[in-house]
């Protein structure tokens, strides 16, 4: 695993910026900054109380899901997921293509007694399947009370079409292992790279041996219950921003943002998200008649609440796993990574 996160970093990066300097680029050419500055001088503090308590309320749900995704045999404890989810999610602001999230698997592994690295993939992907499948049910849902835009719909479609040959591959990964490595070895053969699936296939079949959530229906069960509280949480926060700037948005308008954002976010990213983030986010907030520079002003304070959020209680988690700001980073690093260890943690 080690290996897969230190060769990801440079053709992430580059794939990453150009993606986001180019989205920038187009939304900036559009907009009037001095019309988007006033309207962030409208930011009322005191109506701030709501986002932050549904932030720290929030905090948990996700290291809690991850949690509940691992088998009982091998689940690490609370404390463990919740300091290298959110050490994690920090690392996201600072490499490119949700670096952050290989990263805490890696990091799990080393701090607890875990030692099958194809199950902590494994849980990664089916974290990133239970947010695509209630994402997707939920715009379903909000195609009932209004007509998408045609950038929406294709958007709706690609994601279904994404998730759905995803679920298939896991389905079968799990259920039927012989045939599916027959099927990509027949694949593989016919384009000619039978070496790349000598290599291939044994790891995504050692992989699909950690996929022991879909043996379970409790498991499954509880994984969608707390997917959908944590993007009711982002719902929530969304619109309590919105409410604190004096932009009219309702709930159910910024749970349809939360899930575009969510979606978007999906595809390769600069560190932090810069540029996806702001295209997607204005786009969703124009389709409910905010103004082009309104809708840029919430965006700002949306990635900003986010990227200090996911900051301080990254810092938090590294100081529960015994790590420190330098150490995380020259662990991270492609060039001392061969030579570094992390330190031990006494998290269990």
């Amino acid at each position: 695993m080690k290996v897969m996160v230190n060769h990801f970093w440079p053709r992430s990066l580059l794939l990453g910026l150009i993606i986001g300097l180019s989205l920038l680029a187009l939304l900036f050419s559009q907009l009037n900054l001095r019309q988007a500055w006033q309207t962030l001088t409208r930011l009322d503090g005191r109506q701030l109380l709501l986002p932050l308590l549904v932030t720290v309320g929030g905090i948990s749900l996700r290291p809690w899901r991850w949690q509940a995704i691992f088998p009982p045999d091998v689940r690490p404890g609370f404390f463990a997921c919740f300091s290298v989810m959110w050490v994690g999610n920090m690392t996201n602001n600072f490499l490119p293509g949700r670096g952050g999230d290989l990263l805490r698997c890696f990091m799990v592994t080393r701090q607890t007694s875990l030692t099958r690295a194809s199950l902590v993939l494994a849980t990664l992907v089916l974290e990133k399947v239970l947010d695509g499948l209630v994402l997707l049910a939920i715009v379903l849902f909000s195609f009932l009370f209004f007509t998408p835009p045609q950038w929406l719909t294709h958007l709706e479609v690609v994601s279904c079409v994404v998730f759905a040959g995803a679920l298939s591959t896991l389905f079968l990964l799990r259920y039927r292992p012989a045939y599916f490595s027959a099927l990509m070895r027949s694949f593989l053969k016919r384009v000619r790279l039978e070496l790349l699936g000598e290599k291939v296939v044994p790891l995504l079949i050692k992989f699909g041996e950690g996929l022991s959530i879909l043996s379970s229906f409790k498991q499954t069960v509880k994984g969608f219950g707390l997917t959908i509280l944590v993007w009711i949480c982002e719902a929530g926060l969304i619109w309590g921003l919105a409410s604190a700037l004096q932009i009219p948005l309702s709930l159910p308008a910024a749970a349809l943002v939360s899930v575009v954002l969510g979606l978007g976010l999906m595809i390769p990213a600069a560190p932090g998200s810069i540029g996806t983030y702001e295209f997607f986010s204005v786009a969703s907030l124009r389709l409910f008649g905010i103004g082009l520079e309104g809708a840029l002003a919430l965006t700002l304070i949306m990635h900003a609440w986010s990227f200090i959020a996911t900051t301080f209680f990254g810092l938090i988690g590294l100081g529960m796993s015994g790590m420190s700001f330098s150490q995380l980073f020259k662990w991270a690093s492609p060039a001392s990574s061969s030579r570094s260890n992390p330190p031990s943690s006494p998290l269990t």
